[in-house]
């Protein structure tokens, strides 16, 4: 099991939000005197780059590899950091030395993140000078032509994309028995809809944000080594999504002629003088 709790789909996408807008907000002396201030403090880790004579693979299975000559080949504490470009890290786990290899199981959260990364890290608590933890980092071209063994992980669901929350469905009556409880039926047919809508959005907003991610990754050759097939099943999963949301635009629609056909029919039943009034926000 994985130790990052950061790696839903929404923070593997968050990165595309902040852009240079967001960090001209900063300013240059602020980001001046940040960088004087973290020059200042003592790094308690030693980063290297992987060497040439290294590898890094990953199986059919979901096993990932790596062959570290002139590292340890014990310890505890061993994790495995996958790092994006802020060094941020968006998934790990703990590494087991197996043979000539310290590898560890990636599933499709890891997957994810690796098609974002910057970075691959093997990190060994104490193993650098001075009891600094030592990071051994594989860089984007040093695994990229691994990322085609990513799409057996990927499975049949859109990459990238967290469900938002359905609301709990609203039971329309067959009749409305007084006026205090048409009043309240009125109130929560409109709380109703504004929750659809609400969701409606939400849907359309994680939707938009992963299959812009996914086509930022196959226009930068991320998925260069994917099968057509796999291709293929992610574009229909982004597909399926669209339909998704022209079902929850109908279950409105329905909901607003149920509800409305209802107060009508309480309205012209009960001679009241002042009928209930049923008016949902966009159509009034």
């Amino acid at each position: 099991m994985s130790y990052a709790t950061n790696s839903s789909a929404l923070s593997l996408t968050s990165w595309r939000r902040l852009g240079l807008t967001a960090f001209a907000l900063f300013g240059l002396s602020t980001v001046s005197t940040f960088a004087q201030d973290e020059a200042m403090k003592e790094s308690k880790v030693v980063v290297m780059r992987a060497p040439d004579d290294a590898t890094f693979s990953i199986s059919s299975s979901g096993t990932l590899s790596l062959t570290l000559p002139r590292a340890p080949t014990s310890g505890s504490g061993v994790n495995l950091k996958i790092v994006n470009s802020g060094d941020f890290a968006i998934w790990g786990a703990p590494l087991s030395f197996n043979g000539s290899a310290w590898t560890t199981k990636i599933n499709r959260e890891a997957a994810q993140a690796l098609l974002i990364a910057n970075a691959v890290k093997a990190e060994f608590p104490g193993a650098a000078q001075g009891g600094k933890a030592l990071q051994v980092s594989f860089l984007r071209e040093q695994f990229q032509s691994h990322i085609g063994s990513l799409a057996g992980l990927a499975g049949s669901d859109a990459l990238f994309y967290t469900p938002p929350d359905a609301p709990a469905a609203l039971t329309i009556p067959s009749s409305l028995s007084d006026r205090p409880n048409a009043s309240s039926f009125a109130m929560a047919a409109r709380r109703y809809d504004e929750q659809l809508t609400a969701y409606y959005h939400r849907l359309a907003a994680q939707h938009d944000s992963a299959y812009s991610l996914w086509l930022d990754l196959n226009t930068a050759g991320r998925l260069s080594d994917w099968p057509a097939s796999a291709i293929s099943t992610q574009e229909n999963a982004y597909k399926s999504l669209d339909k998704k949301k022209s079902t929850v635009a109908g279950q409105k629609s329905d909901h607003r002629q149920n509800a409305t056909a209802l107060i009508k029919k309480w309205n012209s039943a009960s001679g009241a003088a002042e009928p209930v009034d049923l008016e949902f926000r966009d159509s009034s």
